[in-house]
């Protein structure tokens, strides 16, 4: 078995939470507005090890799964809805970097006890009672299973399924730059547990509908490279999304296309989210952080991956979200990444 290692004060905090779990009843669990595979994974994981000890859960995800994300164990028994929950003695905020991104039917929950954050982004903002946070890991399943082992909790297979698939989201499949050895050694006990590696990726990276490929089609015609190649934009627009009949959410993959360009250092892609409300996704190759670029717009995540939302004409967004970028690209390289 694989334990992480930790160090004496983080430990403490790991212990401090396991006794809360063990010595609390019920749990309220969310992560932030439109989850990926993380913010899914892990907190269908953390709902399921806490149920397997005899603890009611709730979880809250007030965007919903996303549609690639539904075979994921425990999916359906997620809410989108605060009516009818609580009180809870804890509330278990997963992968999220400030409060206000876990939406709005979580702050109508009145009564949500104790708060408990864990996230692995180096933008959170520590909101918790008890924080968990910690930048240098992979993705927050890193830190939720480190969390099972200290309680301690068995990974089953379904518990095992959700933070696989966490992992393998946040770390592109085990190919950027975060993948490091604690991600592949917690992999390894995850299939050992009875995550299927084949199932999930098929599943995740090899199942689309023909309206998500003839939207990436359009996406991909709207592809525009600028500062001699290095920065890729694409866009969607909710008409595009009405034409091809495909979800908002099959969208997150698709700004790996433009980042797949040899020259590129940086793809963003611009999704209409409402009238004159744009969410900005940006993927670097490692030289630039762009997790800077988005805080500079109230948003945050990764130095390789990040996101906001910026409200103005897609011209207005455009312009200055790319002007950004380029500042960006233009410092020497050591300024470039300074963390």
């Amino acid at each position: 078995m694989y334990i992480p290692p930790l160090t004496p004060e983080r430990l403490s905090v790991y212990k401090k939470v396991a006794k809360a779990i063990r010595d609390m009843d019920t749990f309220l669990i969310g992560t932030h507005i439109g989850p990926e595979g993380d913010a899914v994974g892990s907190s269908l994981a953390t709902a399921g090890a806490l149920r397997s000890m005899g603890k009611k859960v709730e979880v809250l995800l007030e965007s919903g799964v996303p549609d690639a994300l539904a075979f994921l164990p425990g999916a359906e028994s997620v809410h989108n809805k605060a009516a009818g929950l609580g009180p809870f003695d804890a509330t278990i905020a997963v992968d999220c970097t400030d409060p206000g991104r876990l939406g709005k039917q979580f702050g109508k929950i009145k009564e949500k006890g104790l708060l408990i954050n864990i996230d692995h982004h180096k933008t959170n903002n520590l909101f918790g009672a008890i924080n968990i946070v910690d930048a240098e890991a992979s993705a927050s399943a890193v830190l939720i299973y480190a969390l099972l082992q200290e309680i301690p909790v068995e990974i089953t297979p379904d518990i095992a399924v959700n933070l696989y698939t966490a992992i393998l989201t946040d770390t592109g499949s085990f190919h950027y730059s975060n993948t490091n050895p604690e991600a592949l050694n917690i992999a390894a006990e995850l299939i050992r547990a009875g995550a299927e590696p084949n199932s999930v990726a098929e599943k995740i990276y090899e199942t689309y509908s023909e309206g998500t490929l003839r939207l990436l089609a359009m996406a991909l015609d709207t592809l525009e490279l600028s500062e001699e190649g290095r920065l890729a934009t694409i866009v969607i627009k909710r008409e595009m999304l009405r034409k091809s009949n495909a979800p908002a959410d099959v969208t997150d993959e698709f700004i790996n296309y433009p980042r797949s360009i040899s020259d590129v250092d940086v793809a963003i892609l611009f999704r209409e989210v409402s009238k004159r409300v744009y969410k900005a996704s940006f993927r670097s190759r490692g030289r630039i952080d762009v997790s800077a670029v988005a805080s500079g717009f109230g948003g945050g995540g990764h130095p390789n991956a990040a996101g906001c939302l910026v409200r103005g004409t897609l011209e207005e967004i455009k312009e200055k979200v790319c002007q950004a970028t380029r500042d960006a690209i233009a410092k020497p390289a050591g300024e470039a990444r300074k963390e």
